[in-house]
């Protein structure tokens, strides 16, 4: 049995992160930014705490609703144009 049936990619990650690449649709601005995240992480410049799609989701979770309170406080302001 072959051993490298990801060839004719460089590495086994290579054709995984391709493959998941397809299965999103990513256009090629997302992957280079997912490349340069991937490599800012890689080198130690950035870190990533996310463990799954769960812990993303909460994150979002929290996202919104923090920028929900801020509209709605927005909205008890009254704006006056001053001209």
């Amino acid at each position: 049995i072959d051993e490298k049936l990801w060839h004719p990619f460089r590495s086994r990650a290579d054709f995984e992160f391709s493959d998941i690449t397809l299965d999103a649709a990513l256009d090629k601005s997302q992957i280079d930014a997912l490349l340069d995240l991937i490599l800012h992480v890689s080198q130690g410049h950035a870190e990533i705490t996310l463990k799954n799609e769960a812990g993303l989701s909460k994150a979002w979770d929290n996202a919104a609703a923090e920028l929900t309170l801020v509209c709605l406080n927005f909205d008890h302001h009254i704006i006056r144009n001053v001209a």
